[in-house]
């Protein structure tokens, strides 16, 4: 889909609209999932209810959805298997069917950059999230992990444990992202705390659907610091045309390291005007 495919996991934002399953009138209600190469736990999470999964066992695995939910947003928390899983629709005209596998190498080329990347730890039967460096966005992938920044690691951010389970913003310079924008509209956005709560009004409904944000690495100052932003959206095979609206929320979290790095004398409350997002206020203590 573009140049940061590699850095970020996979993370299918998909509805249907209408299948052949009896128990499926109102769209996906369950997902089957043909699991490969598994030899310890791979948690997955539908993000939208932020309900949790386990997939022990090679085999097939039906996830079951609320009846009242639409679209799903389905990802791999959490791998212990020390090697990369990756989460595939295997028939992308029909959603409810998928593929996990464990059983693939993944190669890095060999100049590839350190990140700082955003990875789920298990606590008892709940899970944790930290900001942590890794060597290359290959070793990101292996853990789960998705990617914040690229070029460097962490910084003050590492080993930075956060409550919350949304993906993290994306922060580089735009002009280097090299995509190809599928149509889609922003309807809102607005933030909270350090959630920036956008909702997408795209047509499909049956197909993929994967979203993100990219934050401009480039804080301007003048009286206000601000910054641009870019939403991604890349469909797949999607030959619904009904328009829907998709939720989504990101961690802003990795925005206070890079204005660190471009401020470093600043202390006290900050404030970052995100163009078409909102105003971010932090504190840098």
């Amino acid at each position: 889909m573009r140049s940061l495919a590699i850095l970020f996991l996979v993370l299918p934002l998909l509805g249907c609209n209408g299948s052949d399953d009896d128990d499926n009138d109102n769209g996906v209600k369950a997902l089957r999932i043909d699991a490969s190469g598994v030899t310890e736990p791979v948690d997955l999470i539908e993000r939208l209810s932020g309900r949790l999964f386990e997939i022990d066992e090679n085999g097939e695995h039906l996830v079951s959805l609320d009846r009242n939910q639409d679209f799903f947003d389905l990802a791999i928390l959490y791998n212990a298997q020390g090697s990369g899983c990756r989460l595939t629709a295997s028939d992308r005209q029909r959603a409810e069917e998928w593929r996990l596998q464990c059983d693939f190498d993944i190669t890095c080329l060999p100049n590839a950059e350190p990140v700082c990347a955003k990875q789920a730890l298990p606590d008892n039967d709940l899970f944790t999230f930290r900001y942590r460096s890794f060597e290359n966005s290959c070793r990101a992938y292996e853990a789960s992990a998705m990617v914040a920044f690229s070029g460097t690691g962490c910084g003050d951010l590492n080993n930075t444990t956060v409550p919350d389970l949304h993906e993290p913003v994306f922060v580089a310079a735009l002009a280097d992202i090299e995509v190809d924008t599928e149509p889609h509209t922003v309807v809102s956005a607005s933030i909270d705390g350090d959630i920036a709560r956008l909702v997408f009004e795209v047509r499909g409904g049956c197909g993929e659907h994967d979203f993100d944000l990219v934050i401009d690495d480039d804080f301007t100052s003048g009286g206000t610091v601000r910054t641009s932003s870019l939403s991604v959206y890349g469909e797949d095979n999607d030959g619904c045309t009904d328009l829907i609206d998709v939720p989504k929320r990101f961690d802003l979290t990795p925005v206070k390291e890079i204005y660190k790095r471009q401020f470093p004398n600043a202390v006290g409350n900050q404030t970052v005007v995100i163009r078409n997002i909102g105003n971010y206020r932090f504190r840098l203590d």
